[in-house]
């Protein structure tokens, strides 16, 4: 379970950020290592912290959290500061092919 009281400081509310992102992959098993995908161009995979602000602006807060338990007024009210770590850990993701623990 998350808690949402008031941290004290930006490294705490931080790995607070991080663990809410993480416990939704916990259950997911990792990508074999030899793990390849093919795609139709060389060109890797990524978003744009635009992108990412864009789609975060535009969650509505009205639906239920997802399995992160974070309230979607954060992540929306929030968009332009989580914009740019979440565009880092997708783009890790991504370039890793692995979810970051």
């Amino acid at each position: 379970m998350i808690r949402f009281d008031v941290e004290d400081s930006d490294e705490g509310l931080g790995n607070r950020i991080n663990e809410a992102f993480i416990s939704v992959m916990k259950d997911f098993p990792p990508l074999p290592k030899d793990f390849n995908l093919s795609t139709d161009n060389d060109e890797p995979i990524s978003v744009s912290e635009t992108t990412v602000e864009r789609l975060l602006r535009a969650i509505s807060v009205s639906k239920a959290s997802g399995p992160d338990e974070l309230p979607n007024w954060v992540l929306k009210s929030f968009s332009d500061i989580l914009a740019p770590a979440i565009t880092d850990i997708f783009n890790a993701s991504f370039r890793e092919c692995k979810v970051p623990r």
